[in-house]
This record gives structure tokens, C-alpha cells and sequence, in this order.
């Protein structure tokens, strides 16, 4: 099943700077993937079985010196998350699409994303194997 779901998510188009509104409703039918609970599931859709609980949540580059990452949503709040020892991030807080992100590394340096994001399951657009890929920091 993971890799039809694999399949599926890679053969959907991703807008430059993040994901449709019709992706994300296309993607949210898919059934969830299990990921490795010994690393908190790292690099899955945590919304797709969080949704309820996260409002933003996500995974950095595996090795990626990112310390925090920064939303601001369409009605001005700001949120810093700051990312675990399992290299996720996750927010609690409701926000209202669409988003501009950012990511921090340890150095203070930030590396906004290009476009703005339509919801905050940062891991459906920016996992492995898609465009464009896994966060991660800025080139040094």
C-alpha cells in the first residue's frame, strides 16, 4: 500500500512554492502511511492522522542544521517550531492559510519558501522523492 500511496503522490503536480488546494484535497482521501514510530514517524503526512491535534506540522532534511520553523498565516500570527530531536515540528495553534514559511538554522541564517503554502501539512509537498524535497537550510 505504501508504495501505490508513493506512487500516487508522485505523479501529482506540485505548483512552484508549494502545494494546490487541490492537491491537498486529493492527497487527503489517501490512507495514512505508518512510518517509523521509532523516529516519531518522521517524513509522513503527520496531518493526515494529526489533523485534529496540529495545525502545521512537518519534518527537516535528515542531517539539516535547522533549528526552528516560522509560519505566519493570512491573519498575521506568528509561530515558531521549534524542531525535536526526531527532526519534526509540530503547531497546535489554528492558522488560517495561506502560509509563508521559513526555516532557521543554528547560525540564525533563513530560508523562506517561495511561494505561499495553501495549508500546513508541510511533509505532503516536501517529502522525499518530491519537489521540492525535504526542508532544509540554506546553502552555507
Amino acid at each position: 500500500m505504501r508504495s501505490a500511496i508513493a506512487l500516487v503522490l508522485a505523479l501529482l503536480p506540485l505548483a512552484p512554492g508549494g502545494c494546490s488546494d487541490q492537491e491537498l484535497a486529493e492527497t487527503t482521501s489517501l490512507e495514512c502511511t505508518e512510518g517509523d514510530p521509532g523516529r516519531e514517524r518522521h517524513g509522513t503526512d503527520c496531518l493526515c492522522c494529526h489533523g485534529g491535534d496540529f495545525s502545521v506540522a512537518g519534518s527537516i532534511a535528515a542531517g539539516a542544521p535547522i533549528v526552528a520553523v516560522e509560519v505566519d498565516d493570512a491573519a498575521g500570527t506568528h509561530l515558531v517550531m521549534p524542531v525535536d530531536a526526531y527532526g519534526n515540528f509540530f503547531q497546535h495553534e489554528p492558522v488560517a492559510g495561506p502560509l509563508r514559511a521559513r526555516t532557521v538554522d543554528a547560525l540564525g541564517r533563513v530560508r523562506t519558501m517561495v511561494g505561499r503554502a495553501p495549508h500546513g501539512s508541510c511533509n505532503r509537498c516536501h517529502a522525499a522523492g518530491l519537489q521540492p524535497g525535504p526542508l532544509d537550510a540554506p546553502a552555507r
